[in-house]
């Protein structure tokens, strides 16, 4: 299939290194000695919990998020100052990263179901690029929604070691290495363009959160 073609390029599994780098996040201990390290109080972490649940409520039968939160069915729909359509792979990446920064995976957790449909979405709607590996880019998020993605998955991979998501997470690091520009080495909105400090921030933290999964 359309992702067979993404593995073969794939380094071998002893090439890449251990990834452990988001592993603190799943323990108790850990998350709970940063929080006092930075200033994280029983306050801010309820304000945490209530935010997630708002997230959760708004997720879409298809396991996505709408960059619209008006969309959909549900009684949670009706929050004021909706955003924009047609930005449902940016979406999906923004709603997710906050239960994975929370320790919240598709393996552990309260939200279980809600991270596991979230990254089944990602996984089922990579677009396959050929030797270019695979592109979440949409109408509304271009490459900020092809960056958001790819650290999700590489966060989510990281935490889990889950091997069904290491094959889309490299075909997304591999297109954001095909999308620099070749003259000045930056990204913009569309692959190979001249560069834009803001796109090339987010294409360098998922390169980075690609470095840390190993």
């Amino acid at each position: 299939d359309s992702m067979s073609s993404l593995a073969e390029m794939m380094p071998a599994a002893g090439q890449i290194g251990t990834g452990d780098s988001f592993m603190h996040r799943n323990s108790a201990d850990s998350r709970e000695q940063m929080l006092k390290n930075n200033g994280g109080t029983a306050a801010s972490e309820a304000a945490v919990e209530l935010g997630l649940k708002w997230i959760a409520a708004h997720q879409l039968p298809d396991g996505s998020w709408d960059l619209n939160h008006q969309a959909g069915l549900g009684r949670f729909r009706q929050s004021p100052n909706p955003g924009q359509p047609e930005g449902k792979f940016g979406a999906t990446g923004l709603a997710l990263l906050p239960f994975l920064g929370k320790g919240y995976t598709h393996q552990e957790g309260k939200y279980q179901a809600t991270v596991r449909n979230g990254l089944a979405y990602l996984i089922r709607n990579i677009k396959p690029e050929g030797m270019n590996g695979g592109s979440y880019m949409d109408a509304r998020g271009i490459m900020y929604s092809h960056a958001i993605c790819t650290i999700c998955l590489c966060e989510a991979f990281g935490m889990t070691k889950d091997p069904k998501l290491r094959e889309p997470a490299v075909a997304a690091l591999r297109y954001i290495v095909y999308a620099q520009d070749p003259i000045g080495g930056g990204w913009r909105y569309q692959p190979q363009q001249a560069g834009d400090t803001s796109a090339v921030g987010w294409q360098l933290m998922a390169l980075k959160s690609g470095s840390m999964m190993g």
